[in-house]
Formats: structure tokens, C-alpha cells, sequence
């Protein structure tokens, strides 16, 4: 089984992830952002610093 992280939702609703699950969302919401602000995507090391960031330990 792959390790889930734990998160919290907009509303402080906390759910489980897998890393693969993060990275697959971050990707689809900075892909509908770059395309709502007319603006580029984030480069992968910028995706990959936001997911360090998502999957610190005592973030939730």
C-alpha cells in the first residue's frame, strides 16, 4: 500500500493522499489557473517544491 499524507480541504476537512494523488491535482489546478490567468504553467521543480511542501511532516 502506498503511504498517504495528510491534508486539509478548504473548509479544514482533513482527507489522506497518495504523493501520486498530490501531484496529480496540483498538476490539473495549475493547469486550470495558468489557463483562467492567461499566464504559464509552473515549471516541475516549482510543482515538486509545492508537493515538499504539501507532504512535511506536522502539516495537517
Amino acid at each position: 500500500m502506498a503511504t498517504e499524507y495528510a491534508l486539509r480541504m478548504g473548509d479544514g476537512k482533513r482527507i489522506f493522499l497518495t504523493k501520486e494523488k498530490i501531484m496529480e491535482e496540483l498538476e490539473a489546478g495549475i493547469a486550470d489557473a495558468a489557463d483562467l490567468g492567461e499566464i504559464p504553467d509552473l515549471s516541475a521543480d516549482e510543482l515538486d517544491k509545492l508537493a515538499e511542501i504539501l507532504i512535511m511532516p506536522g502539516k495537517a
